[in-house]
């Protein structure tokens, strides 16, 4: 829920009542629906058209309205940034006098409302010199403030009802986002009770019910303080809930309270910040929420990724126009199964042929994601890791690994890698080094168990290559790798049937034999790895190979 949904909503209540507040002003006018639309394509430096005003004199004023458009700044599309089905609003006459607006009912029927901004960020909702500068509507109008300031102007709604209505909005990258209110109701029973909000409506086509709660109108008006609300946000695949307080509760700013997400399947909940990643596992978290102008963070959290807890934080820093937003992730986890998380990409079709795999990646609406991610315990398959630290990045047509280090084979392992989108292929470059690792438990990893031979080795390879699919990348690789030895032992068996002395056909040699240099290097083109030179340089022997 971005600030641009709360403003939507301030703009649905409060766009439509122009002509209601006009109405108020000119009571005596004989010609009044024409003398309305003058008055308020001049106000608003927009045309504006009404196709029937109907008022009903008395306490409460009775205003009925139909068939209403403001017009959109020439800059924007379509030619009309607001239509209006019909308008009923009861308003209480005393408080009009003393320049408020207090509505008994209000019911709004099919509004589409179209936001969206300039190159300048100044939005198609700023009318007269606001359009020109981005500063605030306020004092356009004449009378109550229809359209408020601040929250200290906000009316009084008691029983407000929007069915069959839409907003759309084109973001920074130049998107249209839509939003379906299907029906919406608020209710209070004073200026001093509780608010209540309910609705159902859908985001891109996606159902959502709302449920809000807040403090009374007064305390909305009171700006020096916090204004306490709740809210929950739930569909079949996605419940998202806050308690806390806002200080611009109608710009959704300086916004601080409890949070708790709850996904089925991450990737539907991703799509809200127009990432389209599949992601086919489920995400809940809680933590401290906040946010201020562009940024929003959930601090102190905790949750669990695909049935994996963790702790962490998350923080969203939206991007300016055509711009990027920006999603940074630090998660810890105590143990990660990583088969629960890779097996569940591309909505859970892993195919049975790993070289078939696509390396999918972010596409062009996706947002930028850094991440940062430690884990005690990491498995995947048959491998089994510890202290797992993990910082990288995604976005739209690329992935980058800068930092992938954990204990392995009595060293430690660093890599790093990169894919980035070209055309319609992939290019990825890879690169790890291991140094001081134990050869023995080394050559375990590929499912080597052998006696034969022992010491401590260092390792390097660099890898390039471009493809569709892993297979694709593996046939067309090209790339070294390294791999050194010193102070190690070999079996003195293994060197005499390396040689070529014929005894060793009749006979074993018996114990182990110092290994002075072990060097190979490996030069892979096309998927094919050849090594050249093999040395091993020991007492005993002396051996170069390929």
């Amino acid at each position: 829920m971005r600030k641009w949904i709360v403003i939507a909503v301030l703009i649905v209540i409060v766009l439509p009542l122009i002509a209601a507040a006009g109405a108020a002003a000119w009571l005596m006018t004989a010609d009044f629906r024409p003398l309305a639309e003058r008055q308020l394509s001049a106000a608003l430096d927009r045309p504006v058209k009404i196709g029937a005003l109907g008022i009903r004199w008395g306490d409460p004023l009775t205003i009925d309205i139909q068939d209403v458009s403001i017009a959109n700044p020439p800059w924007a599309e379509p030619a009309e940034m607001l239509t209006l089905g019909h308008v009923f609003a009861r308003i209480d006459a005393m408080p009009l006098l003393h320049g408020t607006l207090r509505y008994q009912r209000l019911d709004i029927e099919k509004l589409v409302l179209v936001l969206e901004r300039n190159e300048k960020g100044i939005g198609n909702w700023k009318f007269g010199e606001a359009a020109q500068t981005g500063g605030s509507n306020a004092g356009m109008m004449p009378g109550p403030a229809v359209i408020p300031k601040d929250r200290r102007q906000m009316p009084t709604l008691l029983d407000f009802t929007l069915r069959d209505s839409e907003i759309r909005y084109r973001t920074s990258s130049g998107r249209w986002l839509t939003i379906a209110l299907g029906d919406i109701a608020l209710n209070t029973t004073g200026d001093d009770q509780p608010i209540t909000v309910s609705g159902d409506g859908a985001y891109n086509k996606t159902p959502a019910k709302l449920q809000v709660g807040a403090e009374s109108f007064e305390k909305l008006r009171d700006a020096g303080h916090p204004f306490g609300l709740n809210f929950s946000l739930t569909n079949d695949l996605n419940a998202v809930n806050f308690q806390g307080t806002a200080m611009e509760p109608l710009d959704f700013e300086g916004v601080k309270g409890a949070m708790t997400i709850d996904a089925k399947r991450l990737g539907a909940l991703l799509a809200v910040l127009d990432a389209d990643l599949p992601a086919d596992f489920p995400l809940d978290i809680a933590g401290a929420f906040a946010r201020s102008g562009d940024h929003w963070s959930l601090d102190g959290a905790k949750g669990a990724l695909a049935g994996n807890a963790f702790t962490g934080a998350l923080a969203l820093d939206e991007g300016p126009r055509g711009g990027t937003d920006h999603v940074a992730l630090t998660l810890d986890f105590d143990r990660l199964l990583l088969d629960s998380v890779v097996d569940s990409l591309g909505n859970g079709k892993t195919p049975s042929d790993p070289g078939t795999a696509k390396l999918d990646l972010p596409g062009r609406q996706s947002p930028e994601f850094k991440v940062q991610l430690t884990a005690g315990q990491l498995q995947f398959r048959k491998m089994h890791l510890a202290k797992v630290d993990l910082a990288g990045a995604l976005g739209p047509g690329h992935i980058s690994v800068d930092r992938l280090r954990f204990p392995f084979a009595g060293a430690t392992l660093n890599a790093q890698g990169a894919a980035k989108q070209r055309g319609g292929t992939n290019a990825v470059t890879l690169s790890a080094d291991l140094l001081g690792a134990n050869i023995t438990d080394f050559l375990k990893t590929f499912d080597i168990d052998t006696r034969e031979i022992a010491g401590k080795v260092d390792a390097r390879a660099d890898l390039a290559g471009s493809g569709a699919t892993l297979g694709d990348l593996l046939a067309q690789g090209s790339g070294e790798a390294v791999l050194a030895m010193r102070e190690g032992k070999v079996s003195r068996d293994v060197l005499e049937k390396a040689s070529t002395d014929l005894r060793t056909i009749f006979r074993k040699g018996e114990g182990m034999s110092r290994v002075d240099c072990l060097l190979g290097v490996a030069e892979i083109r096309d998927g094919i790895a050849t090594v050249s030179p093999l040395a091993l340089g020991s007492p005993d022997a002396k051996l170069v190979g390929g």
